[in-house]
């Protein structure tokens, strides 16, 4: 099996679709059996594998093949006309073998008949997914929470390319010579949103041309002052206002400069010679004196310094120099650390969807000190082309396993899990943690280990045989 995780998601957010009481979901594995035995591969390649949790509440939805994974959203539209062109004749197969199915004389067989009927139902088009160009469907035989079956099943993929396909507006200019302008000046106060849906909805009204007159009147610069001469009252005021607000703007921003040297030397010399009180004076001061002073008093005051302290500058430009040495030693010390057998995402592999690089034998060690037992368990892995098996060693010498497997996400972490916990030799049960790595833009990856209490803890993996 393709260990390309597609989608996740919880049995509660939709609605199981069935027959007779027995929903597709629960017979998943008999329908792919089925289609598998009757030779119904085209069929059979659309259909995501799903895997449940232990808790049997949420699902992982996997790819049957591996391949060049393209969401629906993001696909060209070519690929969508080829996949939605495979899924029709994927439905038309899956309806010609549910009548064959529904006309046999044995029971179960008409059962299986009743679910190909709705086998390929699915929520929404977000469900769909490309594996090399060809569809794929994560959470069939499901629809979304309180809603029924789709009359077409298809018809959530053929919305989206009907807008490209409705837009012959070329025949406006015709209309737009011969409808008569001067007579609909009463419409101006109008909403533009009225215009455009009387456009859209009467292609044959002479309301259409007036969409096109922009075009007519720069032809024709005489016509252009008399469509926009006449305003309402209201619109010239709003204009009047809007003068009037530009006009003092502009007063106060180039009035002003150019005004001011003669205002402060007129308050400037009043100052001094009329006004007596000490509290005019320092308030002139304090006007004069903020652009210009702090420049000339700091030039003053920084030669007294440096005179002083002429010994002790080497000395502070000598440890300047120190500390990017140190800081590049400080960021040498990583790169000579990194372990050549710690854990590294190859990005080829990882954009193909294959786990072959997790082959062999790895050991997964914990960062942080269990606070039970003061020294974290050991946790060894074996894989073998995603599947594997892992030897956990507590403090007390006591040895759990369990089975595991590996598989990659969208967004090209690694997910490592077990389907149920690990069985240990004093007959206990041993919760296996989630081990999910992501790949930095350099250096081994980077992973962390998640238990059934939410319990994040930051872990190390690297390989210690083939």
């Amino acid at each position: 099996m393709a260990k390309i995780i597609l989608r996740s998601g919880y049995l509660d957010d939709f609605t199981a679709l069935g027959e007779n009481g027995q929903t597709i979901f629960d017979s998943a594995i008999q329908i792919r059996e089925t289609l598998r035995l009757r030779k119904q591969l085209a069929l059979l390649s659309c259909l995501a594998i799903p895997q449940r949790n232990d808790a049997h509440d949420k699902v992982d939805w996997y790819a049957p093949h591996e391949g060049v994974l393209t969401q629906w959203a993001y696909a060209s539209e070519q690929q969508r006309t080829g996949a939605l062109r495979y899924l029709e004749n994927a439905v038309a197969a899956a309806r010609t073998l549910s009548q064959r199915c529904l006309d046999a004389d044995k029971i179960p067989v008409r059962l299986l008949g009743s679910l190909l009927t709705k086998v390929l139902h699915f929520p929404a088009s977000q469900h769909i997914y490309l594996v090399d160009d060809k569809p794929v469907i994560t959470f069939w035989g499901f629809a979304s929470l309180n809603d029924t079956a789709r009359e077409d099943i298809l018809d959530c993929l053929r919305q989206p390319l009907l807008p490209e396909e409705v837009q012959p507006v070329e025949a406006a200019p015709q209309d737009a010579l011969t409808a008569p302008e001067p007579e609909r000046e009463i419409e101006k106060e109008q909403d533009i949103a009225e215009h455009v849906r009387v456009t859209l909805s009467q292609t044959d009204s002479p309301l259409l041309s007036s969409t096109m007159t922009p075009v007519t009147v720069m032809s024709e610069p005489p016509v252009v002052p008399a469509t926009p001469l006449p305003v309402t009252g209201k619109a010239q005021s709003v204009w009047r206002q809007l003068l009037l607000k530009i006009a003092l703007v502009g007063l106060l921003f180039i009035g002003l400069p150019l005004a001011w040297p003669h205002l402060s030397g007129f308050l400037f010399s009043p100052s001094a010679s009329v006004v007596t009180p000490d509290s005019a004076k320092p308030a002139a001061a304090s006007v004069i004196e903020q652009p210009e002073p702090p420049k000339p008093v700091v030039a003053m005051v920084l030669p007294v310094q440096k005179a002083e302290f002429v010994p002790p500058a080497p000395a502070v430009v000598a440890e300047q120099r120190k500390e990017p040495d140190a800081e590049q030693k400080a960021e040498k010390i990583p790169e000579a650390v990194v372990d050549k057998n710690a854990l590294v995402l190859p990005a080829p592999e990882v954009k193909a969807g294959s786990v072959t690089f997790m082959n062999g034998r790895w050991k997964a060690s914990i960062d942080v000190n269990n606070p039970l037992t003061s020294k974290p368990p050991g946790l060894r892995y074996q894989f073998k082309n995603g599947e594997g098996s892992i030897l956990i060693t507590r403090s007390n010498k006591v040895t759990c396993q369990a089975e595991v497997y590996s598989g990659l996400m969208l967004t090209g972490n690694l997910l490592i899990k077990s389907r149920s916990k690990a069985k240990c030799s004093d007959n206990s049960r041993y919760q296996v943690p989630e081990i999910t790595c992501k790949q930095p833009l350099s250096g081994a990856a980077q992973c962390t280990g998640r238990y059934e209490d939410d319990t994040v803890v930051p872990m190390t993996i690297s390989k210690v045989g083939n």
